[in-house]
């Protein structure tokens, strides 16, 4: 499963390959496993997660350039 992000510090676009995804809904978060590499989106309400994980099981590719993605390795 593949994810299309853009980082929000400086707007580069990041294709990462989905090991794990979930949402934490108090912080209204997004996290991304990608092997070594995780990202955190934001914001996102427990909806418009629901809706990206889906979109990425069904169709093993989700564009979330939508929301900031913040790198953390």
């Amino acid at each position: 499963m593949n994810v299309l992000l853009r980082d929000r510090e400086d707007g580069t676009l990041i294709a990462a390959a989905v090991t794990a995804i979930y949402h934490w809904p108090e912080a209204q978060e997004l996290y991304i496993d990608s092997g070594a590499l995780h990202f955190t989106l934001f914001p996102l309400n427990r909806a418009s997660a629901d809706q990206a994980i889906r979109t990425l099981y069904e169709t093993g590719k989700a564009d979330l350039t939508r929301y900031q993605a913040i790198f953390e390795s």
